[in-house]
């Protein structure tokens, strides 16, 4: 883990923007283990790339199942948490095969885990 101020979170914003342009169809997730972190994610993504809101989606255990569902169709930016990506994708509900790169702010062990169900899913994906 590297110390606050190193700019994790511009790299973060700035891959995530590349991959939102590059992929015009993809699906771009990014998990915190937090509902903070999840927020604070999202508002330096618009800060620093200008991503448009009206595709970028949050979604946490405060969500319902039903609305995460149809979420996933309509958005292309995702903050989420760990349980809710591992639980939308054991449901089907996450389009694993649209999903074209993963950040995240996850310790490794956290990470490896939260994103094991999606690796498996499809090859077609990036972690970083």
């Amino acid at each position: 883990c590297l110390p606050t101020g190193l700019g994790k979170t511009f790299v973060a914003a700035v891959v995530m923007y590349n991959y939102w342009r590059w992929f015009p169809k993809g699906k771009i997730v990014f998990v915190a283990p937090t509902k903070p972190l999840v927020r604070q994610q999202i508002q330096a993504c618009y800060d620093i790339t200008g991503l448009p809101s009206d595709q970028t989606i949050e979604m946490t255990g405060a969500t319902s199942q039903k609305k995460r569902k149809a979420l996933w169709r309509k958005g292309r930016v995702f903050f989420l948490t760990p349980q809710v990506v591992t639980n939308d994708l054991l449901r089907g509900d996450c389009p694993a095969d649209q999903v074209r790169i993963v950040r995240s702010a996850l310790a490794p062990v956290s990470y490896e885990h939260s994103s094991r169900n999606l690796i498996i899913e499809t090859h077609l994906i990036r972690l970083s």
